[in-house]
C-alpha cells in the first residue's frame, strides 16, 4: 500500500548529523522507499517544502536532489494548516504533524535524533538514524508484503485512500466491472471520494472485457456499455467535475490497480460483499510491473474494441 509520512526539515539539513557525509548516506539510504513507497505531507498548506527549498544551501548535494525529485515525481501532498502561526524549525514542524495526524492520520513522522529526544514516548516520531529499528513504523512498513482487504467499500476506500487523495492518474483494471451489476453498485462512492479530494483533478480510467460475465458469453455494443456506465456514473462526475475514460478489451483476467505513485495486483475483483468476514489479498507492484501493464493497456499501440469518455465534454 501506499502510505502518507511527514518529515522534519533537519533530516534534510547538514547540521543535524556528524558530517555532511553522514547526512548525504542517511538520504541515500532512503531515497528509494519515500520515492517508491511513501507520499510526504507537505504541511501548512505547502510552506513546509518552500522553506526547505528557499533554504537548499543548509542542505548537501543527496539532500537537494532527494527534494527536487519528491517534488518531480509527485510525492508531495499539499495539507491544511493547523497551527496559528507558520512552523520556522523542525520542533514546530514536528508539532505541526502531529496536530494535522489528529485531523488526518499519518503513518509516521521521519525525524531527526535532537527531534526524537522531545518525543521519546511518541512511536510515530521515527529518527532516520534508528529507522531500521525493530519497532519501528519505517521498518514495518518496509516488511509488509500483501495486504488482507476487507470486500467493503470502507475496505477499499481505506486500502487505496493515499492513491485516490493524491495520484494525478488513476487506472481500475477490472476485467467484469459494471455499476450496473450487483456487488459494483457502490463502486461510484469510490469515485466520489476522489472527487472530494483537494486540489487538482486526476485522470481515470476503467478498463474491463468485452464480454458482459463469467456466465454470460455475449457481447455488449459500445452504445450498451455507454449506458451501463453513464447511467450510473454521469451524476456523481458531474457533481465532482470529474471525467472517466472506458477500455473494452477482447481478453484479461487479472485485477490491477494502477496511478502514477505506483500499483497494486487485486486478488479478487472490486465487487463488495456483505460478508464483514469475506477479504481479499492484494499486493504492492513493482515499478518494471507497473511499467509492463501500461505498455500493454496502450491504446496508442494496442487498440481496444471500444474506447470512450463517460461525460460527453
Amino acid at each position: 500500500m501506499l502510505h502518507e509520512i511527514a518529515i522534519t526539515p533537519s533530516v534534510f539539513k547538514t547540521d543535524s548529523y556528524a558530517s555532511r557525509e553522514v547526512c548525504d548516506a542517511e538520504i541515500r539510504g532512503v531515497q528509494r522507499e519515500l520515492l517508491n513507497r511513501f507520499v510526504i505531507r507537505n504541511g501548512y498548506e505547502g510552506r513546509w517544502y518552500k522553506q526547505l527549498w528557499a533554504n537548499k544551501t543548509e542542505s548537501p548535494n543527496e539532500a537537494q536532489k532527494l527534494l527536487k525529485a519528491l517534488k518531480v515525481k509527485g510525492r508531495i501532498r499539499p495539507f491544511q494548516a493547523v497551527s496559528n502561526s507558520i512552523p520556522l524549525d523542525s520542533v514546530a514542524w514536528c508539532k505541526e504533524a502531529l496536530a494535522s495526524h489528529r485531523i488526518e492520520a499519518l503513518s509516521g513522522i521521519l525525524s531527526c535524533s535532537t527531534i526524537k529526544l522531545e518525543h521519546r514516548e511518541e512511536r510515530l516520531v521515527c529518527p532516520i538514524q534508528r529507522r531500521d529499528g525493530a519497532k519501528t513504523w519505517w521498518n514495518t512498513i518496509l516488511e509488509q508484503g500483501s495486504h488482507r482487504v476487507r470486500r467493503t467499500t470502507e475496505g477499499y476506500l481505506g486500502a487505496l485512500g493515499v492513491y485516490l487523495k493524491h495520484a494525478s492518474h488513476i487506472v481500475f483494471m477490472d476485467p467484469h466491472l459494471d455499476p450496473t451489476k450487483p456487488g459494483y453498485q457502490d463502486f461510484y462512492k469510490i469515485i466520489e471520494a476522489i472527487g472530494n479530494r483537494s486540489g487538482p483533478k486526476p485522470l481515470i480510467e476503467i478498463h474491463r472485457i468485452c464480454i458482459d460475465g463469467i456466465s454470460d458469453r455475449s457481447v455488449p455494443s459500445e452504445e450498451e456499455w455507454k449506458q451501463r456506465f453513464r447511467g450510473e456514473l454521469s451524476s456523481v462526475l458531474t457533481n465532482s467535475e470529474l471525467n472517466i475514460e472506458v477500455f473494452i478489451w477482447p481478453d484479461e483476467h487479472d485485477r490491477h490497480f494502477l496511478t502514477n505513485l505506483g500499483g497494486l495486483h487485486l486478488g479478487n475483483s472490486l465487487k463488495v460483499n456483505r460478508n464483514p468476514n469475506d477479504v481479499s489479498t492484494w499486493s504492492r507492484l513493482d515499478n518494471a510491473a507497473v511499467e509492463d501493464l501500461t505498455r500493454k493497456f496502450d491504446a496508442g499501440t494496442n487498440p481496444p474494441n471500444h474506447r470512450f469518455k463517460i461525460l460527453e465534454r
